[in-house]
């Protein structure tokens, strides 16, 4: 399989998600009446964040090269260190693999082993490690 098409990822299916959005931290409620609101602007959706981390871990990309359909690059990096804080990261991970089909599991494990991706430079070693002891084993 060429390299390319091996680190083209669309996202989360809508089908997974929301077995993937139990593992994030909950939405904080809105108030109903208008005057007790804040200003400012909505939060962007998690799962764009979540499909950008993603992204990144799969393509090994950097942030400047995110592609649009993922939302903003500071937004993505903002919940990746919230979420790696409260481990949420990681079972938002478990949760998606949990969910994978052989095939897509063997494409990850193919990205993840590239030559040219060094975990040790980045900041999904928990990510890679879980990968490594849960998932991995499963194509030995």
């Amino acid at each position: 399989m060429p390299l390319k098409e091996l680190h083209e990822w669309n996202g989360i299916e809508p089908w997974f998600w929301p077995r993937v959005a139990r593992e994030l931290p909950p939405l904080k409620k809105m108030p109903f009446l208008k005057k007790r609101r804040k200003g400012g602007r909505p939060r962007n959706d998690d799962r764009e964040a979540l499909n950008a981390i993603f992204w990144r871990l799969r393509s090994g990309g950097v942030w400047s090269r995110l592609p649009e359909r993922f939302g903003s690059a500071a937004t993505a990096r903002r919940r990746l260190t919230l979420w790696t804080r409260g481990d949420r990261l990681d079972r938002a991970w478990r949760a998606y693999l949990n969910q994978q089909s052989r095939l897509e599991l063997q494409r990850w494990r193919d990205c993840l082993g590239a030559v040219a991706f060094r975990p040790e430079k980045f900041w999904s070693f928990g990510l890679i490690l879980i990968w490594r002891q849960e998932f991995a084993p499963r194509f030995d």
